[in-house]
């Protein structure tokens, strides 16, 4: 199991990666660490993205699992779809849109922005 954090700045967010483990490793772990109880994931799974209340810190708590990270474009794969969950949880957890705005304002180019700093911030740790 490889576990680590990124901090992106401009929106404070801490997204929590978890992988190169089974998805029962990963519940023990929550379970362990956080106290939560992942009950929702499939078994077989490849990948998830995840969200939980931190009840220490009333934060909000997000976790992608990936069943496996390395470069192989398969793994790469599942690592930009469960990271495009994350991106969209984020952006609406701060009411950037994801489609034009009343002001005319694209918001997929904050979103493109944010899924870059996350992946090249997950390529780095590969």
């Amino acid at each position: 199991m490889k576990i680590f954090q990124i901090y992106e700045p401009l929106f404070k967010t801490q997204p929590i990666l978890i992988t190169n483990c089974s998805y029962s490793e990963l519940a023990k772990y929550l379970k362990k660490k956080y106290g939560v109880e992942e009950k929702d994931g499939c078994i077989t799974t490849t990948g998830q993205c995840l969200t939980y209340l931190d009840t220490k810190t009333e934060s909000t708590l997000r976790i992608i699992y990936l069943k496996k990270l390395d470069k192989k474009p398969e793994n790469l794969g599942v690592l930009i779809h469960e990271l495009l969950h994350l991106v969209v949880r984020v952006l609406e957890d701060t009411g950037v849109p994801l489609i034009k705005d009343v002001r005319n304002m694209p918001g997929d180019e904050t979103a493109a922005y944010l899924m870059e700093f996350y992946f090249l911030e997950v390529l780095k740790k590969i």
